[in-house]
């Protein structure tokens, strides 16, 4: 995010620091991408829900997303459209699955092939 004001710009902004010196130190090439977060959302008892485009899946020849029914979902599907241009791109609504702590990598993680 760069809005200095959200309580994740200081920690999205060192860990973005971070990959970006390691990356630069193993792999000259390497860049890091980044997208911007859904809107967040503050349940009742203040905690902030961890909405992120990052907590998507692989499928055969697809890639599912989570959305959030908000402009960014659009940014999101276009860039993981350019960066996997062979897969399939689908985005899943996933404004009630957040609520539980996760989405849609957490809800598969045990699921095998």
């Amino acid at each position: 995010t760069d809005n200095k004001r959200s309580p994740n710009y200081a920690i999205l902004t060192e860990a973005k620091q971070f990959i970006e010196s390691w990356l630069k130190e193993h792999y000259e090439t390497a860049k890091v991408d980044t997208l911007p977060l859904p809107p967040q959302r503050v349940l009742d008892d203040g905690q902030i829900l961890p909405a992120s485009y990052m907590n998507y899946i692989y499928v055969n020849g697809g890639l599912i997303f989570p959305k959030y029914k908000c402009p960014n979902d659009a940014k999101a599907k276009k860039y993981f459209e350019s960066v996997y241009p062979d897969r399939k791109v689908i985005g899943i609504d996933c404004r009630t699955v957040i609520e539980e702590g996760g989405s849609l990598h957490c809800m598969s993680k045990h699921e095998s092939e």
